[in-house]
Protein backbone atom coordinates (compact mmCIF):
# COMPACT_ATOMS: atom_id res chain seq x y z
CA UNK A 1 0.00 0.00 0.00
CA UNK A 2 2.83 2.38 0.83
CA UNK A 3 4.42 1.63 -2.55
CA UNK A 4 1.21 2.54 -4.34
CA UNK A 5 1.08 5.83 -2.42
CA UNK A 6 4.66 6.47 -3.49
CA UNK A 7 3.78 5.72 -7.12
CA UNK A 8 0.85 8.13 -6.81
CA UNK A 9 3.02 10.93 -5.39
CA UNK A 10 5.88 10.47 -7.87
CA UNK A 11 3.59 10.30 -10.90
CA UNK A 12 1.42 13.20 -9.70
CA UNK A 13 4.33 15.52 -9.04
CA UNK A 14 6.24 14.70 -12.22
CA UNK A 15 3.23 14.89 -14.53
CA UNK A 16 1.88 17.98 -12.74
CA UNK A 17 5.25 19.73 -13.08
CA UNK A 18 5.26 18.95 -16.80
CA UNK A 19 1.75 20.32 -17.22
CA UNK A 20 2.67 23.49 -15.29
CA UNK A 21 5.71 23.97 -17.52
CA UNK A 22 3.53 23.55 -20.61
CA UNK A 23 0.41 25.59 -19.55
CA UNK A 24 1.81 27.86 -16.79
CA UNK A 25 -1.38 27.20 -14.82
CA UNK A 26 -1.38 25.84 -11.27
CA UNK A 27 -5.01 24.55 -11.34
CA UNK A 28 -4.42 22.64 -14.59
CA UNK A 29 -1.17 21.22 -13.23
CA UNK A 30 -2.84 20.10 -9.98
CA UNK A 31 -5.86 18.49 -11.63
CA UNK A 32 -3.92 16.70 -14.36
CA UNK A 33 -1.10 15.69 -12.02
CA UNK A 34 -3.43 14.22 -9.39
CA UNK A 35 -5.56 12.51 -12.06
CA UNK A 36 -2.57 10.99 -13.79
CA UNK A 37 -1.06 9.88 -10.47
CA UNK A 38 -4.31 8.19 -9.45
CA UNK A 39 -4.70 6.44 -12.80
CA UNK A 40 -1.10 5.18 -12.75
CA UNK A 41 -1.32 3.97 -9.13
CA UNK A 42 -4.56 2.10 -9.86
CA UNK A 43 -3.25 0.62 -13.13
CA UNK A 44 0.15 -0.46 -11.83
CA UNK A 45 -1.35 -1.65 -8.55
CA UNK A 46 -3.92 -3.76 -10.37
CA UNK A 47 -1.28 -5.31 -12.65
CA UNK A 48 0.92 -6.05 -9.65
CA UNK A 49 -1.94 -7.77 -7.80
CA UNK A 50 -2.90 -9.79 -10.88
CA UNK A 51 0.70 -10.92 -11.46
CA UNK A 52 1.00 -12.06 -7.83
CA UNK A 53 -2.41 -13.75 -7.86
CA UNK A 54 -1.25 -17.23 -8.95
CA UNK A 55 1.86 -17.30 -6.80
CA UNK A 56 1.60 -19.30 -3.59
CA UNK A 57 3.65 -17.23 -1.17
CA UNK A 58 2.96 -13.77 -2.57
CA UNK A 59 3.54 -11.22 0.14
CA UNK A 60 4.21 -8.21 -2.08
CA UNK A 61 7.86 -7.83 -1.10
CA UNK A 62 10.40 -6.99 -3.74
CA UNK A 63 13.25 -8.93 -2.13
CA UNK A 64 12.41 -12.64 -1.96
CA UNK A 65 14.39 -15.18 0.07
CA UNK A 66 13.97 -18.87 0.84
CA UNK A 67 15.90 -21.37 2.91
CA UNK A 68 16.22 -25.05 2.07
CA UNK A 69 17.71 -27.82 4.20
CA UNK A 70 18.94 -30.73 2.08
CA UNK A 71 20.46 -34.09 2.98
CA UNK A 72 23.43 -33.90 0.63
CA UNK A 73 27.14 -33.26 1.04
CA UNK A 74 28.34 -29.67 0.62
CA UNK A 75 30.13 -30.19 -2.72
CA UNK A 76 27.13 -31.85 -4.37
CA UNK A 77 24.78 -29.18 -3.02
CA UNK A 78 27.01 -26.37 -4.26
CA UNK A 79 27.24 -27.80 -7.77
CA UNK A 80 23.47 -28.32 -7.83
CA UNK A 81 22.93 -24.70 -6.76
CA UNK A 82 25.21 -23.54 -9.55
CA UNK A 83 23.27 -25.66 -12.03
CA UNK A 84 19.90 -24.45 -10.72
CA UNK A 85 20.90 -20.78 -10.97
CA UNK A 86 22.25 -21.17 -14.46
CA UNK A 87 19.04 -22.96 -15.55
CA UNK A 88 16.88 -19.90 -14.77
CA UNK A 89 15.91 -18.02 -17.93
CA UNK A 90 18.35 -15.36 -19.11
CA UNK A 91 20.56 -15.71 -16.02
CA UNK A 92 24.29 -15.21 -16.22
CA UNK A 93 26.49 -16.25 -13.32
CA UNK A 94 28.67 -13.35 -12.19
CA UNK A 95 30.46 -14.78 -9.15
CA UNK A 96 31.14 -18.36 -8.04
CA UNK A 97 33.21 -19.12 -4.93
CA UNK A 98 32.94 -22.63 -3.53
CA UNK A 99 35.11 -21.86 -0.49
CA UNK A 100 32.78 -19.07 0.67
CA UNK A 101 29.71 -20.95 -0.55
CA UNK A 102 28.42 -18.05 -2.63
CA UNK A 103 27.02 -17.98 -6.16
CA UNK A 104 25.71 -14.75 -7.70
CA UNK A 105 23.86 -14.25 -10.93
CA UNK A 106 22.04 -11.53 -12.80
CA UNK A 107 19.04 -11.51 -15.06
CA UNK A 108 18.73 -9.08 -17.91
CA UNK A 109 16.09 -6.41 -18.37
CA UNK A 110 12.69 -7.78 -19.34
CA UNK A 111 9.20 -6.48 -19.95
CA UNK A 112 8.44 -6.80 -16.23
CA UNK A 113 11.67 -5.52 -14.63
CA UNK A 114 14.97 -3.74 -15.10
CA UNK A 115 16.74 -6.96 -14.17
CA UNK A 116 17.26 -8.94 -10.98
CA UNK A 117 20.20 -9.93 -8.84
CA UNK A 118 20.22 -13.51 -7.60
CA UNK A 119 22.38 -14.86 -4.80
CA UNK A 120 22.70 -18.40 -3.50
CA UNK A 121 24.57 -19.21 -0.29
CA UNK A 122 25.46 -22.73 0.78
CA UNK A 123 26.43 -23.65 4.35
CA UNK A 124 27.39 -26.96 5.94
CA UNK A 125 25.23 -27.96 8.90
CA UNK A 126 26.70 -31.46 9.31
CA UNK A 127 28.42 -34.03 7.10
CA UNK A 128 25.22 -34.94 5.27
CA UNK A 129 23.07 -31.86 5.94
CA UNK A 130 23.48 -28.59 4.05
CA UNK A 131 21.57 -25.31 4.24
CA UNK A 132 20.88 -23.30 1.07
CA UNK A 133 19.62 -19.72 0.90
CA UNK A 134 18.35 -18.30 -2.36
CA UNK A 135 17.60 -14.60 -2.72
CA UNK A 136 16.28 -12.55 -5.63
CA UNK A 137 16.00 -8.77 -5.63
CA UNK A 138 15.67 -6.01 -8.22
CA UNK A 139 18.88 -4.74 -9.84
CA UNK A 140 17.58 -1.20 -9.80
CA UNK A 141 17.30 0.08 -6.21
CA UNK A 142 14.41 2.44 -6.92
CA UNK A 143 12.13 -0.33 -8.18
CA UNK A 144 8.68 0.00 -6.62
CA UNK A 145 6.79 -2.84 -8.31
CA UNK A 146 8.19 -6.15 -9.58
CA UNK A 147 5.03 -7.94 -10.74
CA UNK A 148 6.09 -11.10 -8.90
CA UNK A 149 9.30 -11.57 -10.91
CA UNK A 150 11.55 -12.08 -7.88
CA UNK A 151 9.14 -14.53 -6.30
CA UNK A 152 9.00 -16.49 -9.56
CA UNK A 153 12.80 -16.60 -9.66
CA UNK A 154 12.99 -18.03 -6.15
CA UNK A 155 10.19 -20.52 -6.71
CA UNK A 156 11.73 -21.69 -10.01
CA UNK A 157 15.08 -22.21 -8.30
CA UNK A 158 13.50 -24.12 -5.40
CA UNK A 159 11.39 -26.28 -7.74
CA UNK A 160 14.38 -27.18 -9.92
CA UNK A 161 16.64 -27.75 -6.89
CA UNK A 162 14.15 -30.01 -5.12
CA UNK A 163 13.45 -32.03 -8.28
CA UNK A 164 17.15 -32.75 -8.74
CA UNK A 165 17.98 -33.22 -5.02
CA UNK A 166 15.21 -35.72 -4.55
Amino acid sequence: MIRMALVFVVMSVSFGAGMYYYFFSVPIALVTGLSFGAIMALTLGTFNILMHKNLRQADGRLKQRREILVSMPYEDTFSLCEEALSMLEETTLTFVNEEEGVIRGEKETSVYSFGEKLECKVETVSDLLTRVWIESKPSYRLTLIDYGVNLRNVESFVKYFKSKAG
